[in-house]
Order: C-alpha cells, then structure tokens, then sequence
C-alpha cells in the first residue's frame, strides 16, 4: 500500500522528441512537479484564468512544437479545446496560499483554436515520473 500513497503525488509525463513534457492532474502533483522536479529554466504553462494542471516542459529553450503540444495538453486536461495558455520559466512562478496554487510574475499567452489528434494520442502513451 505504501507504493500507492506515494505514487499519489507523482505527476505524469509525456516525450515529444527527446523533451520530456510533465503535468500534474491534481493539487499535490502540480505542487510536486513545478516545486520539486522542475528546474528554474524549464516552461511552465498553465491554462489562463481556470483551474487546471501545472504543465512543464523539461526544457529550457522549447521549440515551437513542444511550446504547443504542452499548451495543448494544459487545454486537454482542463476539459476545453480551445482558449489561452500562459508560459513562463518556473522561476517566474512563486507558490500561493493553496496546495496547487501559484503566482506567476510575468508571462506570454498563447492562444489555442483547435487541439490536434497527434497531441491526443501522446496522452495515451503517459507514464509516471520516478521519484
């Protein structure tokens, strides 16, 4: 049972190339994966002005493609096909009050009409973070 409780906080990832793309599906996974396993200079994104996942790009210089792939999963997961994602490096963000909550200092939009059927498919093949 103990592996169960512990895998609870572990959030999940998907690879786009050799980029590994995390994102949490609920408040102690967020907090796990933009606090602990995300690096200063990798891309955080976060759908803009809903809750939703914490996504992070392990990378910090993303191209294009990873950019919105992560935007896309942010829309995924927050039940919506289309609207506005915000990005920024990790060490734009602070922790708020709540579990899962965060402040972000300053950060770029960008803007999603539709979600690709490739973005979709990825999401079939997460897997779980080791700790």
């Amino acid at each position: 049972m103990k592996k169960k409780k512990a895998d609870a906080k572990l959030p999940f990832y998907i690879k786009v190339g050799d980029t590994a793309i995390g994102f949490g599906k609920n408040s102690r996974q967020n907090d796990y994966l933009s606090f602990k396993k995300a690096r200063k200079n990798d891309m955080f994104l976060h759908i803009n002005e809903f809750s939703g996942s914490h996504v992070v790009i392990f990378n910090d210089q993303p191209n294009n493609e990873e950019i919105l792939t992560a935007a896309e999963i942010c829309l995924i997961l927050s039940n919506k096909t289309v609207g506005d994602v915000q990005f920024c490096q990790v060490k734009e963000i602070k922790k708020g009050t709540d579990q899962g909550k965060v402040q972000l200092n300053s950060y770029k939009l960008i803007t999603l009409n539709k979600i690709r059927s490739d973005t979709y498919n990825l999401l079939l093949h997460q897997k779980r973070f080791d700790n």
